[in-house]
């Protein structure tokens, strides 16, 4: 019997809302792995970050065994903020609850302590497939984002998408499909010759030769993509939608007709059931259990 052994954040616990109220979901069901011959130990916790997983790692040690397979996913948690400071004191500097420096250091120290035991790391997020179809939630909620905080329609609206990777890509396609006129910025020129492939409009991730005049900006690129002057372009009304890992691109906003959004762990949000179907294939992936 081979052994998986996992540690992360609600997602992969199999934690979904529902009712008001944060519960287990019922096809949670471990006991079934047992058939294709996994036998799973899930060790996971709601809330956790990366800081909290290690600490129940060096505690659950003994169930590394030579040969398992010890599975992480976390990130969700480690960018979140602590929103009632940011309320408090929104003009003062604030970091998520892992800063970024600190989250690469700490995950390299948990994989290192799994390999000293002789089992075999995985980092989840870091799969291909969960990649991709994590862009798909990712989009879909951010589109519903837009619709619930923005006085435009999307139809017809201006809007740029920054970064063309995984998520740029989908919600670009997503948003063109539901008539929206999409530009996206990217560095590459591949990327925007793409983009222009596609019947997008494309432009320069910074320069934006073709001006700010949008309603909606999403943002896929964790480095600096706009700057203050850039933001003061912006049209009165626009919805800035920050879908990158902490620190992001967009810079805290201080005008008062602009709407900025952080909007982290969009999957299980607006997507649970999903999100939660997407990660129980990766893991069985992960194991063999079905053909990559």
């Amino acid at each position: 019997m081979r052994q998986l052994i996992i540690f992360g954040d609600s997602v992969i616990k199999g934690v979904h809302h529902c009712g008001g109220k944060f519960h287990l979901c019922p096809d949670h069901d471990f006991a079934s792995l047992q058939t294709v011959g996994v036998e799973a130990h899930n060790y996971a916790k709601m809330g956790a970050t990366i800081e909290t997983g290690l600490s129940i790692l060096q505690r659950r040690l003994s169930a590394c065994v030579p040969g398992a397979t010890v599975l992480f996913s976390f990130g969700g948690n480690d960018c979140d903020y602590n929103w009632a400071e940011i309320a408090a004191a929104p003009e003062a500097g604030h970091l998520p609850h892992t800063p970024p420096e600190r989250f690469p250091e700490l995950y390299r120290q948990a994989i290192q302590t799994a390999r000293d035991c002789g089992a075999e790391p995985v980092e989840l997020f870091g799969t291909e497939p969960l990649t991709t179809h994590n862009a798909v939630p990712t989009a879909e909620g951010a589109i519903a984002l837009a619709v619930l905080h923005s006085p435009y329609r999307l139809h017809g609206a201006p809007c740029l998408v920054i970064g063309y990777g995984h998520i740029g890509r989908v919600l670009a396609n997503k948003l063109h499909g539901l008539s929206a006129r999409v530009t996206v910025a990217a560095r590459r020129p591949s990327d925007r010759a793409a983009a222009e492939a596609l019947g997008l409009e494309a432009d320069e991730t910074g320069r934006y030769a073709r001006g700010l005049a949008y309603h909606f900006v999403f943002n896929t690129v964790p480095a600096p993509v706009l700057t203050q002057d850039q933001l003061a372009a912006l049209l009165p009304g626009c919805l800035l939608v920050e879908l990158a890992s902490a620190p992001g691109g967009i810079p805290a906003c201080t005008r008062t007709d602009v709407t900025r959004i952080d909007a982290p762990g969009l999957p299980g949000r607006f997507c649970p059931a999903s999100a939660g179907a997407a990660y129980a294939a990766a893991i069985l992936e992960q194991e063999g259990a079905f053909p990559a």
